[in-house]
């Protein structure tokens, strides 16, 4: 290369090395922002207690730079912390403002910074400040920012006690600050905080602040329901000072006095001046809006407040929706619940418009008010008025003085509150509630009632009086009650000499309905005399209601509730509610009742009354003079209390349906009927649908025809019935005049039977009737034929009923004479019983008959249907008597079992407690059983044999003679006691059902037998023979002469033994264990033996089931004995035992009963030996 070219490469090569390194150093070794945060340093540093620190600088750099990574910390040497974080910061500049060190900015945007602001421990906020220079005075910094855009910032606000944030801070403005003073215009900001009490939807204003002291203008808020425009200055230093006007057109109550530490509502408009100072907010305002839950219509107040008490020096304008007000008051915020006074001049005053839902009032006056509470249940007033002319509610007064306590429920009224009204004065005390019920007590005199014609419940009233009150109920309509006493009381067109009124009404003062308890002495209504009248009167404008009434004359009382109006001729008595007595006969009217009265008497247009069902329909005619003429409609007329009119004894019923005409007068009416009864009942018994066409003339019933028609039959009646229907008879109605009456029928059921025979569950057949009734209805006479075909008759608590049952009655006058009377009895297997009878029945009455039967019953078997209890017999039986009637005669127990266990001493015996009752016949029945009375229970398995009396008499039973104990056994404790034949119960005092006891019976009892010198002991059965003596209720046991080969035991000996089933003698030498395994084996095997006894006799069929485990000298299964027995006929009894193995005890017999006293027995024992035996027993 040439060197000219050389020379000339030198410069630029050297100029571009240069401009390389200055860009390298700059922007890629950071030395512009070194340069750039020392210049800044230089700045400030000395100036302020403030570090920056800038991380990262683009831009242009000569028109806008871009600053990432901003940090600022304040640091005075003594406190510390991190004041800003800026992730990024774009200014707008010029560069040579900032090389000659003004800090003139365009715009600043700052995003998603972080700030903060701290407090000294010593409670002073750590703003930056210039420092002070050496010669006490500070220099601050200078600068400028035409607009600050702050976006999505964060502003943390350090205080000693809390942290307060506000997020999403987004402003707009200017900023200049010049030395120690800062001077910042906003046009908007909003932001949310921490605490939802300071979120801030739109703000915006200009402020200073220098030297401590904050100045600003137009400062406009608007927060939820808050919105205000203030100006006004603060001072920041030392105690905190504010001068500010407000012209706020809403302030949120409850956000704001929140802040202040205490809770108001409302909403308020509010304009005028506000100082603080020294802890005091005092002001002179002008408010209008509403104060928890108060309206302020337009209220010029001047105030302090301070520690939460407002004092209000001055109250002058329009509150509460129209009252003018002029007064002092105060209110303490603090307390709890709040207290308050007030001392004021009112007009208008409604007491609606304070506490709501109460009253509305119009009270003019002064009041001196003091109390508790702003809101809730806390809420108490204590009012002292002098008022003018007032309203309360729809209350007028004169004037009125006293003392009264106002709530949230109510008003109480202090005792002799005095209210004028015209002449008179009403001293009154009580309470009224704002749930619009009232509750006052008053009293007053009137010289002249007429005065309040037209103004109380009562529209025409006169005369004196004194009147105690009380009001009640809903005030704007209330109820009063009260009593009225008067010497001259004139009640529309009732008079009375002497008058006592008590009256409650629902209603006062329009729409009355009330009620007034009359009682009236010596005076007339409606121009008829009386001497009382009891009422209860309920009036309105036009009409007089009764809603009880009693009146009272010769022929009749009653009671009702209507209206009369009484006003027109004639009078038109218009009737609710009804019940009339007439000589004991009650009705009831279900609809309205329209009478017209007249001079003569009553007129009745429409009248319709029932009973408890159906009803009964008139119109018609009943006068002063006691005539009458009537018709009357019945439909479904219970004729029960009809029935009980003629005859309180008679249980007829029935619903009568049909058309009665009353003529003549109630002492001798005149009366026509047509018509029906349906479900004609006797005793509750149906018999059927009556259809009747009848006339009551003379204290006589014409029966044209009477037709009774049931689903099974027919009966016909035609004739005369006498019976006095006078209307004022209270008495017996039966006149003695006999009746006269034709009779048929024809059915094929006959349970009304049962209706006379409580024995007769339910009859069936063919029967047909025709009889004349005559005599009187107390004691009738019957004249006809009554015949039974193809009948069959159920007996109470017999399972078997009587088949093909023939009964054939004739009946002249008072007798009933039964022909014959045949059935025939079945127990479902071969066994046929036959029952025929005859005789005669007597009708004293139609409730007492007197009997002279006489049945008799061939083997009837009778099986009972409450208790497992049945048996066979032959009876030849008399009915005589009076109801009820005696049964006597002959019964023999051909067969008979009892399976029923023995009752507890309170239970009864099974059989007899079906058998009780007032109507039960009497019995009076010899009962003789020669064999097959067999007793199977869980107490004893025995065949009886004897002979009784068995009597009942009015329920109480007796019985004399005595059973035999033919064979059996016994159970108790699982042991089986055989019983000897030869037993007996023998029942000797007919005073007591309480027999006496001979009784032996046996047990086998294991135990070791004595052994010889040198031979083991053996362990042999040992027969326990008792005797049992005393009576059934008192039984005594003892110990009976031992068999041969058994030990005589004592009768101390019996219970130990029975219970352990062992004996040991004192000689014997059996081990423990050896005695221990053998009761063991006795025991299991003597319980099993007792269960399969009993399973034994009751299933097999058999009469004798026995099991014998111990028989032999050793406990041995197949040495255990079996014992069965059993009728082959009924008068032949053979048995037979046997051991299991069949090697020994074989043994068979017989029993063949002659007679009762006669027995016939044969047997071949074990040792292959015959015996015959006569045995012949004779009672004497």
């Amino acid at each position: 290369m040439k060197l000219r070219t050389k020379l000339l490469l030198i410069p630029f090569g050297t100029i571009f090395v240069i401009l390389l390194g200055l860009y390298l150093a700059l922007f890629q070794f950071d030395l512009l922002e070194y340069l750039v945060n020392r210049k800044i340093r230089d700045l400030i540093g000395s100036n302020l207690p403030l570090k920056v620190r800038i991380g990262h600088i683009g831009g242009d750099y000569l028109s806008y730079l871009n600053l990432t990574d901003v940090y600022a910390e304040y640091d005075n040497g003594k406190d510390r912390y991190v004041l800003a974080t800026i992730p990024r910061l774009s200014a707008q500049y010029s560069i040579s403002n900032l090389w000659h060190g003004k800090l003139i900015f365009k715009s600043i945007e700052i995003d998603s910074a972080q700030l903060s602001l701290a407090e000294s421990p010593e409670g002073k906020w750590l703003i930056p400040e210039p420092k002070e220079s050496r010669g006490g005075s500070s220099e601050g910094i200078d600068l400028e920012i035409d607009r600050v855009l702050f976006k999505n910032i964060t502003f943390n606000l350090y205080s000693i006690s809390d942290t307060l944030v506000f997020s999403r801070l987004l402003l707009d403005g200017q900023l200049k600050i010049a030395g120690e003073t800062y001077a910042a215009q906003i046009d908007t900001v909003t932001f949310e905080s921490s605490d939802n009490r300071l979120n801030l939807q739109s703000g915006r204003g200009k402020f200073t602040f220098s030297n401590g002291n904050l100045v600003y203008q137009d400062v406009a808020i608007f927060v939820d329901s808050t919105n205000f425009i203030s100006s006004g200055q603060v001072q920041l230093k030392d105690n905190i000072e504010a001068k500010a006007t407000i012209d706020a057109a809403r302030l949120n109550l409850p956000q704001l006095s929140s802040l202040l530490g205490t809770r108001l509502s409302g909403n308020l408009a509010v304009s005028g001046d506000l100082n603080y100072g020294s802890k005091l907010l005092s002001g002179n305002l002008r408010v209008a809006g509403t104060f928890e839950n108060r309206e302020f219509d337009s209220l010029h107040v001047r105030f302090r407040y301070a520690d939460n008490i407002l004092n209000l020096d001055s109250l002058d304008g329009t509150i509460l929706a129209g009252c003018r007000i002029e007064g002092h008051g105060g209110i303490d915020l603090g307390a709890k619940p709040e207290t308050y006074n007030l001392l004021a001049e009112i007009r208008n005053f409604n007491l609606n418009n304070v506490v709501s839902e109460t009253f509305k009032t119009n009270l003019n006056g002064d009041i001196s008010l003091s109390g508790q509470g702003l809101t809730g249940s806390t809420l108490s007033l204590n009012i002292s008025a002098d008022l003018d002319e007032s309203w309360f509610d729809e209350y007028h007064a004169h004037k009125a003085t006293g003392a009264m306590i106002v709530t949230t429920g109510g008003i109480d009224i202090l005792d002799k509150f005095a209210v004028e009204y015209g002449q008179n004065t009403f001293l009154i005390s009580g309470s009224l509630d704002y749930n619009g019920r009232v509750d006052l007590n008053g009293s007053t005199h009137f010289d002249d009632l007429a005065a309040f014609n037209g103004q109380t419940f009562i529209e025409k009233m006169g005369g004196r009086g004194d009147l105690e009150f009380k009001v009640s109920g809903e005030l704007k309509n209330p109820d009063i009650s009260g009593n009225l006493r008067s010497d001259s009381l004139w009640i529309y067109e009732i008079y009375s000499s002497q008058a006592i009124m008590d009256f409650q009404l629902t209603h006062f003062l329009y729409d009355r309905n009330g009620s007034v308890n009359v009682h009236l002495f010596d005076g007339e209504a409606y121009k008829l005399p009386f001497d009382t009248i009891l009422a209860d009167l309920k009036v309105d404008s036009i009409d007089v209601r009764f809603d009880t009434s009693y009146f009272h004359n010769s022929i009749s009382s009653a009671s009702a509730r209507g209206m009369l109006e009484y006003a027109s001729y004639p009078q038109r008595l218009s009737i609710d509610s009804l019940t009339l007595d007439i000589v004991g006969l009650s009705l009831n009217n279900d609809s309205l009742i329209i009478i017209s009265i007249d001079s003569s008497g009553y007129n009745i247009k429409r009248a319709r009354l029932k009973r408890s069902d159906g009803y009964l329909a008139g119109e018609g005619r009943v006068n002063y003079d006691e005539s009458l003429k009537l018709k009357i409609d019945l439909d479904r007329i219970n004729i029960v209390p009809l029935v009980k009119l003629l005859d309180t004894a008679i249980v007829i019923g029935g619903r009568m349906s049909g058309e009665f005409l009353l003529n003549g007068n109630f002492e001798s009416p005149l009366i026509d009927f047509a018509g029906r009864i349906d479900t004609l009942t006797y005793d509750d018994f149906n018999l059927g649908d009556l259809t009747a066409d009848l006339n009551y003339a003379n204290k006589a019933v014409n029966v044209d025809s009477i037709i009774v028609d049931s689903h099974t039959g027919r009966y016909v009646a035609r004739g005369i019935f006498p019976i006095d229907l006078s209307f004022r008879v209270g008495g017996n109605r039966f006149t003695g005049v006999e009746q006269n009456i034709d009779f048929t029928a024809q059915d094929t059921r006959l349970d009304a039977v049962g209706l006379f025979l409580e024995e007769v569950e339910k009859l069936d057949g063919d029967v047909t009737a025709d009889f004349k009734l005559t005599g009187t209805p107390q004691n009738p006479k019957v004249n006809g034929r009554i015949n039974l075909r193809k009948g069959r008759l159920k007996i109470a608590d017999l399972v078997n009923p009587l088949e093909n049952v023939m009964i054939s009655m004739s009946m002249n006058n008072q007798t009933v004479t039964v022909d014959s009377m045949a059935a025939t009895c079945s127990d479902g297997k071969k066994l046929v019983g036959a029952v025929s009878g005859s005789g005669q029945i007597i009708i004293n009455s139609i409730n007492q008959f007197d009997y002279n039967l006489a049945i008799k019953l061939t083997d009837f078997p009778g099986k009972y249907e409450l208790g497992d209890i049945e048996g066979v017999i032959n009876a030849n039986l008399k009915v005589r008597g009076l109801t009820p009637p005696t049964v006597s005669g002959d019964v023999t127990v051909l067969s008979a079992t009892y399976r029923e266990n023995f009752a507890r001493e309170s239970d009864g015996w099974i059989i007899l407690t079906s058998l009780e009752g007032a109507q039960s016949w009497d019995l009076n029945l010899d009962v003789e059983i020669p064999n097959k009375l067999w007793i199977k229970n869980d107490d004893i398995d025995a065949e009886f044999s004897g002979r009784l009396n068995f009597i009942r008499e009015k329920g109480n039973y007796r019985y004399i003679g005595s059973l035999e104990i033919l064979r059996g056994k016994g159970y108790l404790a699982d042991r089986i006691f055989q019983i000897e034949s030869g037993g007996s119960i023998n029942y000797e005092n007919i005073e007591s059902p309480n027999p006496t006891l001979d009784i032996y019976a046996s047990t086998k009892v294991r135990g070791a037998a004595p052994s010889t010198q040198g031979s083991p002991t053996e362990t042999s059965n040992y027969e326990l023979r008792v005797h049992i003596t005393g009576t059934l209720e008192e039984p005594t046991i003892e110990a009976a002469p031992a068999p041969e080969g058994s030990p005589q035991f004592t009768t101390e000996e019996i219970i130990p033994l029975i219970f352990t089933n062992y004996y040991n003698e004192k000689s014997n030498a059996v081990g423990t264990s050896e005695r221990f395994s053998d009761r063991l084996t006795s025991g299991i095997s003597g319980y099993l033996s007792t269960q399969m006894t009993q399973i034994g006799s009751r299933t097999l069929g058999v009469e004798t089931f026995e099991i014998d485990p111990v028989y032999g000298n050793k406990f041995d299964p197949l040495g255990t004995r079996l014992t069965v027995g059993f009728y082959t006929h009924p008068n032949l009894y053979i048995y037979g035992r046997s051991a299991l193995s069949g090697e020994s005890g074989r043994e068979v017999g017989f029993e063949y009963r002659i007679k009762r006293f006669l027995l016939l027995e044969g047997s071949r024992d074990d040792a292959n030996l015959y015996h015959l035996l006569l045995n012949l027993y004779w009672d004497y």
